[in-house]
């Protein structure tokens, strides 16, 4: 069957079943609209550049090229935007008790959930005056809620990420999947 043929023939049939086919349509639609959704509406992400090591180049935002000044510059001289809110992440072990559990670890200020549209469930988020006094406050996405303590997290409880403790203060609403398929709610907020 040649290409023509098999775009007729999928024409033909879209056609016969025209409920069907514009369901379907409307299915994907409205799961692309949700994936973007869970992103933040209106949201751009400024990712460093990648190292080169060895001649083989690695990952984006490997290269550390932009400063915590650099977003409040984004924030004062770009038109139009209304939140910048720097981040640094990567990925540790969180202990509570005696369970434990490898998480992405955030880095943010208290806009950052502003701006990807991010509610707090139980709890707040921690305060400027706790960014600037470095307290060691956390809140914690529902997965690490689940993971660590059986989904009965209590404000005040005590987790470490590696071996610095940090209270937690509140616990992040569900967001569900990101578009790479990794879980968003597999996080754990700290202040930046």
């Amino acid at each position: 069957m040649s290409v023509s043929e098999g775009l007729r023939a999928a024409l033909r049939a879209l056609r016969a079943n025209r409920m069907r086919s514009a369901l379907t349509v409307l299915g994907i639609v409205v799961g692309v609209a949700e994936t973007i959704r869970t992103l933040g509406a209106n949201l751009l992400i400024v990712v460093p550049g990648a190292q080169d090591s060895g001649g083989a180049r690695l990952s984006a935002g490997t290269r550390h090229t932009l400063t915590e000044e650099d977003a409040g510059a984004v924030g004062r001289v770009v038109p139009g935007v209304q939140i910048s809110s720097p981040l640094v992440s990567r990925n540790a072990q969180v202990i509570a008790g005696n369970q434990n559990w490898a998480t992405l670890v955030a880095g943010i200020k208290p806009d950052y959930l502003l701006a990807r549209e991010w509610p707090i469930a139980h709890g707040r988020m921690f305060t400027g005056g706790e960014v600037d006094a470095g307290a060691k406050v956390a809140v914690i996405g529902s997965m690490i809620a689940e993971q660590l303590f059986r989904g009965q997290v209590r404000l005040g409880e005590v987790l470490r990420i590696g071996s610095i403790p940090f209270t937690i203060i509140g616990e992040l609403d569900t967001k569900g999947q990101a578009g790479s398929g990794r879980s968003q709610d597999d996080v754990v907020g700290s202040k930046k």
